[in-house]
C-alpha cells in the first residue's frame, strides 16, 4: 500500500510541474520612460539633433521618436537592444537584439494590453555561437569579425548556416558557408561585385 501512494505521489509531482515553455514571457509591463528622456526628445524637437545618445555605465542609449512611436537602443559590449514603444500610452509593442549585425535571441511583439502576441526565436537552429564563429575567422581566415559581412541563412533542404562574406580588395570576395549548429565549414565560393 504505501508503494502505491508513493508511485500516486511522484506520478502527481510530475504531472503537475510544467514544461520551459509554459514558462515563457506572455506579458510586459515595460514602458517608455518619459520623464527620463524628455530632455533629449525635446532637443530633437527643436531641430537641433535628430538622434541623441548618452553613456551610462558602459552603455550607449540613444531614443528617439518618429510618427506614433518612440525607439530607445541600448548598446554594451558587441550588443545592440532595440525596443519601439507605442507614443500613446507609452507602452512596448517590439523588442530585439542585434550583434554584429545578426538578430539574437528572441525577437517578441506586443499588443497594446502588454500581451505577447508574437515571439521568434533567432538562435534556434544556430548552436555554435558567435563568440565561436568569431573566433574562428579570425583564426582561420585572419579577419575581424567587424570588418566583414555576416548573415544567417537556410539551405533548401533546412540546413542553417552563417554566410560569412569577406572582400579581398577591389571587386572580389569569398563566401563561406559554416554549419549554424556545428561550426563545421560547409563551402567557400569566391566571387565578384558587381559595378
Amino acid at each position: 500500500m504505501k508503494k502505491i501512494k508513493l508511485l500516486l505521489l511522484v506520478v502527481l509531482f510530475f504531472s503537475a510541474c510544467k514544461k520551459d515553455e509554459d514558462f515563457r514571457i506572455d506579458y510586459t509591463t515595460r514602458k517608455f520612460d518619459i520623464d527620463k528622456y524628455s530632455p533629449i526628445l525635446k532637443a530633437q524637437n527643436d531641430k537641433t539633433i535628430s538622434k541623441k545618445s548618452a553613456v551610462v555605465n558602459d552603455t550607449t542609449i540613444i531614443v528617439f521618436e518618429s510618427g506614433r512611436h518612440f525607439f530607445e537602443e541600448k548598446s554594451i559590449d558587441d550588443k545592440t537592444f532595440f525596443y519601439i514603444y507605442d507614443k500613446a500610452s507609452l507602452k512596448l509593442l517590439r523588442e530585439s537584439t542585434i550583434s554584429y549585425g545578426l538578430r539574437i535571441g528572441f525577437f517578441r511583439e506586443y499588443n497594446l494590453k502588454g500581451k505577447l502576441i508574437s515571439e521568434v526565436n533567432e538562435d534556434e537552429g544556430y548552436n555554435f555561437e558567435l563568440a565561436e564563429l568569431k573566433k574562428k575567422i579570425r583564426e582561420n581566415y585572419n579577419e575581424d569579425i567587424n570588418n566583414i559581412h555576416l548573415s544567417k541563412k537556410k539551405t533548401f533542404w533546412g540546413t542553417k548556416y552563417y554566410a560569412v562574406r569577406i572582400s579581398g580588395g577591389g571587386n572580389d570576395y569569398t563566401e563561406i558557408k559554416i554549419h549554424g549548429n556545428t561550426g563545421e565549414l560547409l563551402g567557400q565560393v569566391e566571387g565578384e561585385y558587381e559595378e
